[in-house]
């Protein structure tokens, strides 16, 4: 390997293992097969020189999990302490049956989350996966669950299928920005035409209250400056337009997105 200094030095290699610290640029400027430094080894701490190799398998943050619901790690090079932003990739080795914790080279145990805030629930965890865990400072999140789950219904909410939950009886009588408000601060809604036609048509087996013989609210537009979709008068099918903004004051139900 040739090897330029900038500025020029001339460094004495000596039969004897030790550091050698340059605060000067190092230029190598031989040919592209020879610009590389060798005899870097697989890294043992974390104050060793991290190789391509090494980056590239990423072994560094790769560790089979020793249990189920308390899983146990290992590290090499081990870690004094987790901090925040470090990624793990953890092979499980049992499926789990509740919530999770993991300890990282006997630091711990730390939770294990999903969807930001949620505990892991049985099954989350299978033999055989490589859980990719990011430490947020407090809790591992899980950011490769393993199926999409849908949120449950609310208190005082009724499931109508896997996409939406709607209020099984109507509220009372406001104007159009008031029922969004009220609706925004239960996580909810305005339902859609098309969502709340699909539970009026389901309202028996639903035990929904009231709809078909009230004219309400939705979240759908008129094609009219103003205008809201007002649906439910006499029938499922009876829908019409009502200004959004005025005196008029109807009753609205909120949905909720699972």
């Amino acid at each position: 390997m040739k090897a330029t200094l900038l500025p020029f030095l001339v460094l004495v290699a000596l039969h004897c293992s030790g550091q050698v610290s340059i605060d000067k640029p190092i230029e190598l400027s031989g040919s592209n097969a020879e610009r590389h430094v060798a005899g870097i080894p697989v890294g043992t701490s974390t104050e060793h020189a991290l190789r391509a190799g090494t980056l590239q398998s990423g072994s560094y943050a790769f560790a089979p999990a020793v249990g189920s619901n308390a899983l146990s790690i290992s590290l090499t090079p081990t870690v004094s302490l987790p901090i925040a932003g470090m990624n793990l990739m953890v092979s499980i080795s049992a499926v789990n049956t509740a919530a999770v914790t993991i300890t990282v080279d006997g630091n711990g145990p730390y939770p294990i989350q999903k969807n930001a805030v949620d505990d892991l629930a049985a099954g989350d965890l299978l033999p055989g996966m490589v859980a990719s865990l990011v430490f947020d400072g407090t809790v591992f999140h899980l950011t490769n669950a393993r199926r999409l789950e849908r949120r449950a219904c609310p208190s005082g909410f009724t499931q109508v299928n896997e996409l939406y939950c709607i209020e099984p009886v109507s509220r009372d009588t406001v104007y159009m920005d008031s029922a969004a408000v009220i609706c925004g601060n239960l996580d909810a809604r305005l339902c859609t035409w098309g969502e709340w036609y699909y539970a009026c048509t389901q309202a028996g087996n639903l035990a929904l209250l009231n709809m078909g013989n009230q004219w309400e609210w939705t979240n759908s537009t008129a094609n009219g400056v103003g205008s809201a979709r007002v649906v439910g008068a006499t029938s499922c099918t009876h829908a019409g337009v009502g200004p959004a903004y005025d005196t008029r004051a109807r009753k609205f139900r909120c949905c909720y997105d699972r």
